[in-house]
């Protein structure tokens, strides 16, 4: 439990500020398969077996995301739908068999695929056929931007989607979908929630789980404060933009970063990162006017 000052720094954030529940259309759920081992392949099976690529998605899963990046993705969703009018649909079977390496494959794992169950329903309950998804969100809601979130972190590991699929569950990833009449920059709302600030406020909202990790789902996402922007406010505009200029730094550094060969270039690079890192910590803490006590208490963390 926390002592009496972060008590009352918490109470003004809050009711200074909106959740961010309320910039949000939703959270995304991402996707359960209910049978990873065998569904989820990384590019060498898929080569080796030779998958065909047209019944493959990439798969993001917890681990995946980190601070204003997501790792490389190599692995890949077995995926026996279409899009038809902007939503997933499965394909019929005889559809699957002119794929005949995954249908092969789909088949030799039946039995085990034809036993998944997820509240008390199995696959062809759930999607209408035995090799289906056991939970699947909307295809609106991966193609929307949005905002990523391993669902159980340390700290705050924000990412802007990618449009691949993401994985539900304890140790998969949430997104969060701003809402279409949001004037604020969804850069903006990353560079808020990876905040230190923002990071121990999180935290400090949820229970300790195993090694040190945290909820980072919907239940505890929705109270996080937001501080909005007031766009008839030249101050509160040029803040705004300030944020999305340090944001967008970030991931173009983020970037470089994966792709640095030379440690020479990683070090150097990092180095920008982290004084990246301490701009956007001070324009929060001054979005949210916070004292130098305040920001004590964040930073002594």
């Amino acid at each position: 439990m926390y002592d009496q000052p972060t008590r009352k720094l918490f109470r003004r954030l809050e009711g200074l500020w909106g959740h961010l529940e309320s910039l949000t259309t939703r959270f995304g759920t991402g996707v359960q398969s209910g049978a990873d081992s065998v569904l989820i392949v990384d590019a060498t099976e898929v080569e080796s077996q030779g998958l065909e690529s047209e019944i493959l998605r990439l798969i993001l899963k917890g681990k995946d995301v980190r601070r204003y990046h997501t790792a490389d993705k190599t692995r890949l969703l077995i995926f026996p739908y279409e899009v038809r009018n902007n939503e997933f649909v499965i394909l019929a079977e005889e559809l699957l068999r002119q794929h005949d390496v995954v249908y092969k494959f789909l088949l030799e794992n039946k039995k085990r695929l034809s036993r998944r169950v997820w509240f008390g329903k199995d696959a062809k309950e759930l999607s209408g056929k035995w090799y289906g998804m056991m939970y699947l969100d909307s295809y609106k809601s991966f193609t929307a931007p949005h905002i990523l979130t391993p669902s159980l972190s340390d700290r705050s590991n924000f990412a802007l989607g990618t449009g691949d699929l993401f994985a539900t569950g304890t140790a998969g990833v949430t997104s969060i979908i701003p809402k279409s009449e949001v004037h604020e920059d969804i850069r903006y709302i990353l560079g808020i929630l990876n905040a230190s600030l923002i990071s121990f406020y999180a935290i400090s909202h949820s229970p300790v789980f195993s090694g040190g990790y945290y909820k980072f789902s919907a239940p505890y996402l929705k109270y996080i404060p937001v501080r909005t922007i007031d766009f008839s406010s030249p101050e509160d505009v040029v803040k705004h933009d300030r944020m999305v200029g340090l944001v967008e730094q970030m991931l173009t550094l983020r970037k470089k970063l994966a792709k640095a060969k030379i440690e020479r270039e990683r070090t150097t690079t990092q180095h920008r990162i982290d004084a990246t890192d301490r701009q956007i910590d001070r324009l929060v803490y001054e979005l949210y006017n916070l004292t130098d006590e305040e920001i004590a208490i964040v930073e002594e963390v």
